[in-house]
C-alpha cells in the first residue's frame, strides 16, 4: 500500500511584521527600487503564495514589481515639503480556491534633504530712527523661514556692515545699534543681512535693510549780532527778535 499526503489550503500567507516603516530620502531618483520582505505560506504548490498586490493604486508614487520578492519602484518625484509620508498596503495571495491572503501595512516616511534656502519675509526693509536712538537698543527684527526640517531648517543670521554701526542676534534676527547716529554726518545706512541654514551643503539668502536717520533738535542756535537801528551792538544784551540766527 502506498500513502499519499495531499495538501489542503489551510494556511494563509503571513508577514513577519504586520506594520513597517521605511524612511527614504526625498531626492531619490525615478525608478529607484526598494526590496520588500516576502510573506510566508506553509502550504505547498498552488496553495503557496502566487501573487502580490499594492494599494492604493491612485495617488501612489510607487508601483509593485512582482518578482520572487515584492519590490517597490519609484515612479514619481518625491517632495517632503508637499507630502511627508505615504500609507500603503501590501497583500499576498495564495493560489487556493478560494484564495487566502495576508497583508502588511507600510508607511513610507519621506526624509528631508536640504533643497530649500531660507526665505526672508521681504527682500527690502526700511526703518526710520531718530539720531538720538540709544546705543544697544533693538531697532528692528528680521525673519526668514526655511521649509526644510531639523538642521536643514535652522537659520543663523549675520550682517554686513562695514561701518560697524549695527549688530544682529544670530538666532533671533534682532538688530541692535552699536554706535551713536548723527543726522548731520550721515542720514541713511544700507546694510545687507544674510540668512543661512545648517544643511549640507549650506544654503543662504539675502535681504537689505535701509536705515533713515531723522533729525532731532540737538544743536543750540548760533546767534550773530549785526546792526540794530544802524548801530553796531557790542557786549550788549538785546532781544533775540532783533537778531539774525543762523
Amino acid at each position: 500500500f502506498y500513502y499519499f499526503h495531499l495538501d489542503i489550503n489551510d494556511h494563509s500567507p503571513t508577514f513577519k511584521k504586520s506594520f513597517i516603516q521605511l524612511p527614504i530620502a526625498e531626492n531619490l531618483p525615478i525608478d529607484y527600487e526598494i526590496p520588500l520582505e516576502s510573506a510566508v505560506d506553509n502550504d505547498y504548490g498552488l496553495f503557496s503564495i502566487q501573487n502580490y498586490e499594492l494599494y492604493p493604486i491612485i495617488n501612489n508614487p510607487f508601483v509593485l514589481l512582482k518578482r520572487s520578492k515584492p519590490i517597490l519602484k519609484l515612479k514619481k518625484t518625491l517632495d517632503r515639503e508637499i507630502k511627508s509620508n505615504y500609507l500603503l498596503k501590501l497583500i499576498a495571495y495564495d493560489g487556493g480556491q478560494p484564495s487566502l491572503s495576508g497583508e502588511q501595512n507600510i508607511e513610507i516616511i519621506v526624509t528631508d534633504v536640504n533643497d530649500n534656502a531660507p526665505i526672508f519675509d521681504q527682500m527690502f526693509y526700511r526703518k526710520s530712527l531718530p539720531e538720538n536712538q540709544p546705543i544697544d537698543s533693538i531697532i528692528f527684527k528680521i525673519h526668514a523661514n526655511d521649509q526644510d526640517e531639523g538642521e536643514n531648517a535652522r537659520i543663523t543670521y549675520s550682517i554686513e556692515d562695514q561701518l560697524n554701526i549695527f549688530n544682529i542676534n544670530q538666532q533671533t534676527g534682532e538688530i541692535y545699534l552699536k554706535k551713536s547716529l548723527d543726522y548731520e554726518k550721515q542720514r541713511s545706512y544700507s546694510i545687507t543681512i544674510k540668512a543661512r541654514d545648517h544643511g549640507i551643503p549650506q544654503l543662504n539668502n539675502y535681504a537689505t535693510l535701509t536705515i533713515d536717520v531723522t533729525d532731532v533738535n540737538d544743536h543750540v542756535p548760533n546767534v550773530l549780532l549785526t546792526e540794530v537801528n544802524g548801530t553796531i551792538m557790542n557786549n550788549h544784551q538785546i532781544n533775540l527778535s532783533e537778531c539774525i540766527s543762523k
